[in-house]
């Protein structure tokens, strides 16, 4: 797997923040481009009230930050995407317009450090297992409060990274969970389904039917407002599809991991068959 966020082999809440490298993209695509954009599109155009969410007179936020990103996407000049047979309209929506052409999800947090930089916009369409409309207007504090020692452990540091995050220099992390289906879209609308398919896991079959489910995060201070531009980009592998140091890393981690934070990732039901899977592999 490309993305392996565990670097220990007991649990710790890590905040694991690195630069983007000169060699390293802020927008990646992969060879699931193509499958993901129609996802993403299929869901923007049906259901967009579910995946996309903006606080009123946020327009110019909006273009600050796609001009900061069109930069960045290589695939989307000219002849280099054959899915750009429309025009690329950034006049009336303009981050709705391009994330129907990014496999990241998009997050734009105001500058407004006293408000602990609440959400005004975004298109989220595979989120794990939270909604953008109903994170909209919140600092991220409280975005993240259903996290467990979120408070205690990583606020201060979150905090701290959004305060002192400087422009032109962005940054990555990864987050990490491990999921009972490799659909992409996991939204809270989800649950039930996702609540049945842990229902079937077993140590026998946890290997082909659990997905170690990477989140590549890269967050950016725009130039013009500071606002931040918070990107998410999502990377899935089958348990039996990672290296055998990787499933031994991910055994040891889920052993040592605290029963909230275990309830939090949505793996309380699933860890002990996964448990079982990776120690016979």
């Amino acid at each position: 797997m490309k993305y392996f966020p565990l670097t220990a082999d007991d649990f710790a809440h890590t905040f694991g923040v690195r630069a983007i490298g000169r060699d390293e993209k802020l927008i990646e695509t992969t060879e699931h481009y193509r499958s993901e954009i129609s996802i993403k599109r299929d869901l923007l155009i049906h259901t967009l009230e579910e995946y996309a969410a903006f606080a009123p007179d946020v327009l110019d936020a909006q273009r600050e930050a796609v001009k900061y990103l069109v930069p960045h996407c290589d695939h989307l000049r000219k002849g280099r995407n054959d899915l750009l047979n429309e025009s690329l309209d950034l006049s009336i929506n303009p981050l709705l317009s391009l994330a129907m052409h990014l496999q990241e999800d998009l997050v734009v947090l105001e500058n407004n450090p006293a408000a602990n930089y609440p959400i005004i916009a975004g298109v989220v369409c595979f989120p794990s297992g939270w909604s953008l409309p109903e994170k909209l207007g919140q600092g991220i504090v409280h975005v993240h409060a259903p996290v467990h020692d979120f408070e205690s452990a990583l606020a201060a540091p979150t905090q701290n990274l959004l305060t002192h995050l400087k422009m032109n220099r962005p940054v990555w992390r990864m987050n990490w969970g491990v999921r009972p289906s490799n659909q992409l879209d996991q939204s809270s609308r989800h649950a039930d389904y996702l609540s049945q398919q842990q229902s079937l896991i077993d140590a026998d079959n946890a290997g082909e039917q659990c997905f170690l489910r990477v989140e590549r995060q890269t967050l950016s201070r725009l130039p013009e407002t500071g606002n931040i531009l918070f990107t998410i980009h999502t990377h899935q592998s089958s348990l039996s599809e990672l290296a055998d140091e990787q499933k031994q890393r991910l055994m040891k981690t889920l052993q040592t991991c605290p029963s909230e934070t275990l309830r939090y990732k949505g793996l309380s039901s699933i860890s002990t068959p996964v448990i079982a899977y990776l120690r016979n592999r």
